[in-house]
C-alpha cells in the first residue's frame, strides 16, 4: 500500500507509470493500491476558530486574502505598495466582498532595518487601511484562520502559494 495525499497524487502516478511503459490495466491496478488519506499541513487549513469581531464583516461576503511577503517589498517598496493598493482598492469599494491583509509576520520589523526610508510611509499606508475600514488587518498569529474563511487569494509566489493550490480556490499573483 502506499498512501498519498490526494487523489491528484494518485491519478498523476498512474499517467506517469503509462509514459514509463505500463498498461492501462497495470497502471489501473497499482493505482488501486494507493490509499488518499490526505496531509496534516493542507487538512489544518480547515474548520479553524474565526475572531469574533470578523464574523460580522465577513458574512455573506466574498473574501478576498492580501498576503504580503518581504521580497517583493525588499525588491520595489514602490512597486510593491502600489500592488497592494490596487487590491486594496478594486475590493473595499464593492459592497459585496471584504479583504482581510495579511502581511508577513517580520514585515514591519524588515522595513525599519533593511529600507528605513520606507517605514513611515508604510506605517502611514497601513493606518490609513485600518482607520478608513477598508477592510480586516489580520493581526492573528495563525494564517489557517485566513486561509479558511478566504475565497480568493492575492499574493506573491511564495510558500503560502503551495499550500493555497491545495484549496482548489482562485489565487492571483502579484
Amino acid at each position: 500500500v502506499v498512501f498519498a495525499e490526494n487523489k491528484a497524487v494518485i491519478e498523476s502516478f498512474k499517467q506517469e507509470l503509462i509514459t514509463e511503459g505500463a498498461t492501462q490495466e497495470e497502471a489501473d491496478w497499482i493505482a488501486n493500491k494507493m490509499v488518499y488519506l490526505g496531509s496534516p499541513k493542507y487538512d489544518l487549513n480547515l474548520n479553524q476558530t474565526v475572531p469574533d469581531e470578523w464574523i460580522p464583516r465577513i458574512k455573506g461576503k466574498k473574501v478576498v486574502l492580501l498576503c504580503t511577503s518581504l521580497q517583493p517589498f525588499l525588491n520595489d517598496p514602490a512597486t510593491e505598495m502600489l500592488n497592494v493598493n490596487t487590491v486594496i482598492s478594486e475590493f473595499s469599494k464593492k459592497d459585496d466582498y471584504v479583504v482581510i491583509w495579511r502581511e508577513h509576520p517580520l514585515m514591519k520589523a524588515t522595513i525599519l532595518s533593511m529600507r528605513p526610508m520606507y517605514a513611515e510611509a508604510y506605517a502611514r499606508f497601513q493606518r490609513n487601511f485600518i482607520e478608513q475600514d477598508l477592510g480586516i488587518m489580520d493581526r492573528t498569529h495563525d494564517y489557517r484562520i485566513a486561509f479558511s474563511v478566504a475565497d480568493v487569494l492575492y499574493t506573491d509566489y511564495s510558500s503560502l502559494v503551495t499550500i493555497w493550490q491545495q484549496t482548489g480556490k482562485e489565487i492571483h499573483i502579484l
